[in-house]
């Protein structure tokens, strides 16, 4: 059973109105704690909570509650201080963890459970006040041990972004640069390894999007994942009626859309499992119809005359892109890695390899010249090289790993 309480120091009426992307401080937390099942949050203060379906409890309050608790079962009582933000992998390990610990030497998180919270609850009617509580729970006595630990003793590596990012935790403190935690927050949501369009241009409009949204409440990231999916089988569609420019805007509407609903989902801690899926099971399939609507519009509608060089051109890109799809992820599989990022030299190419911003950029580039039929041949060029070297790298991984391995044998 895991319990989070929310503590409110003496200083908590001075920032409780602070917000990092809409939200307050206790308001974060208490949505973090909760997408991470803990069975009870409630907020430690003789002030209303400031959070919906959120209880408040005194000090009178909450010794009583924690003395009626059933130490005999498996309880853990995670305690955080009301002006922390933290990243949510933090908590994850915290509620995971065997071990009691206590979160940098601030003790601005605490966890107890077993002998140590039974200790914890039989010292409790020493403490008096807030202050006391949160002072309370810094001390290291031999009834009372539990491990220290900093972000920095945590995996930086968040495989699902392809990142390695250190957890941000923060304690917020008069004067802090609230833009600069904004910030930070964001580049540990933002994927590690993108194409160069992703990582070197709309990283940053994204940003300021997602931090605009964040202020109303009422947009809801399944209605931006909404958008851009629309938008996406949008384009083939209009690939194949010959209208480029309209395509190309719509496009790139898209990845804005694709970006942020994540980023915002991720930052205001209101995922959707449901629509992370839908949109994962759609992206590939609207991508193909790309390609079968610039090849239903260079080939005149003959999508089976393979004397046709435009139709030979749509089916490389067709196939190769499933296969190149379907290759990468047997890789993924089989050595828990996305080979985009398995090495540096993987790194790097996936900057320009054929993935959906570079297709659109091609295509893009070929519609502001004037030369869009080149650039779908272009295109289907460029889809044969990095399927290539995608081949090349799997067979030279595995090659290698497989050698090894037989010489450790």
């Amino acid at each position: 059973m895991n319990i989070a309480c929310i503590v409110a120091d003496q200083n908590y009426p001075s920032y409780s109105e602070q917000t990092v992307y809409g939200l307050r401080f206790v308001e974060r937390l208490q949505r973090q704690f909760l997408e991470f099942k803990c069975d009870e949050v409630f907020f430690v203060s003789d002030l209303p909570s400031p959070a919906e379906n959120m209880k408040s409890k005194n000090i009178p309050d909450f010794i009583r509650f924690a003395k009626n608790l059933d130490v005999q079962q498996d309880i853990r009582l995670l305690m955080v201080k009301s002006n922390v933000i933290m990243d949510d992998r933090l908590i994850k390990f915290a509620r995971d963890s065997y071990e009691d610990l206590q979160l940098t030497e601030q003790g601005g998180f605490v966890k107890l459970s077993g002998s140590n919270l039974k200790a914890f609850i039989h010292h409790l009617s020493t403490v008096k006040d807030i202050s006391q509580l949160i002072d309370f729970t810094k001390k290291q006595e031999d009834s009372y041990s539990i491990k220290v630990v900093t972000p920095n003793n945590f995996d930086s590596y968040i495989e699902d972004l392809r990142l390695n990012f250190v957890p941000y935790y923060f304690q917020y403190e008069s004067g802090s640069d609230l833009r600069s935690i904004e910030n930070q927050m964001y580049e540990a949501n933002f994927k590690g390894t993108m194409d160069f369009i992703a990582t070197y241009i709309y990283k940053y409009p994204v940003r300021e999007i997602t931090r605009f949204l964040s202020r109303y409440p009422f947009v809801k990231p399944n209605y931006v994942t909404f958008l851009s999916i629309i938008a996406s089988f949008a384009v083939p569609l209009l690939f194949a009626f010959g209208y480029m420019g309209f395509a190309v805007l719509t496009g790139w509407c898209m990845f804005i859309f694709d970006s942020v609903d994540g980023k915002l989902a991720r930052l205001t801690v209101r995922l959707s499992r449901t629509a992370g899926i839908i949109e994962h099971a759609t992206s590939a399939p609207a991508i193909f119809l790309w390609f079968a609507g610039l090849t239903w519009y260079f080939s005149n509608g003959q999508f089976f005359d393979f004397d046709n060089i435009n139709t030979i051109a749509g089916w490389i890109l067709m196939v190769l892109y499933w296969v190149d799809k379907t290759m990468c992820g047997i890789f993924r599989i089989k050595f828990k890695r996305e080979i985009y990022d398995f090495a540096n030299i993987d790194k790097t190419f996936h900057l320009i390899a054929c993935r959906r911003a570079i297709i659109l950029l091609i295509v893009t580039v070929g519609y502001i010249t004037g030369k869009t039929e080149s650039s779908f041949r272009f295109l289907a060029f460029w889809m044969i090289c990095s399927f290539v070297f995608h081949l090349m790298r799997i067979l030279w991984i595995s090659t290698g790993i497989s050698k090894s391995s037989s010489h450790q044998t």
